[in-house]
């Protein structure tokens, strides 16, 4: 993305973090069926963690973005571990938005790492 300045995709990745880990995870827990349980925790795990990284990233902080390339791999782990997991079409949209999130953050890794010496 050599168009794109770096300013610019840590905008775009906070606002993604935001939109899709924040948004994306209070309205799954919204409209989890049943008691609150394993699936709920997850979710509210993940609305917590994600609001934290977009704060981090918004203020320029890697910490964010570490997060946003570590957070939706130890998801899908925890979501394919519990007993009834099912993956479902909100998921799976909600995993393209991370995705892209995550591309943009290991952009952004990439570009302000230090140079050898």
């Amino acid at each position: 993305m050599p168009g794109i300045s770096t300013e610019r995709l840590w905008d775009l990745t906070s606002g993604i973090l935001f939109g899709a880990g924040v948004g994306g995870h209070a309205l799954r827990l919204v409209t989890i069926e049943g008691d609150f349980g394993v699936r709920s925790l997850i979710a509210l795990a993940a609305c917590l963690l994600y609001g934290v990284a977009s704060a981090l990233t918004f203020f320029r902080k890697k910490l964010g973005l570490w997060v946003s390339v570590i957070g939706p791999a130890v998801g899908v782990s925890a979501v394919l571990l519990t007993r009834d997991a099912s993956v479902d079409a909100f998921q799976v949209v909600l995993g393209i938005f991370q995705a892209v999130a995550t591309f943009l953050s290991m952009i952004v890794l990439w570009r302000s790492r230090k140079g050898p010496g």
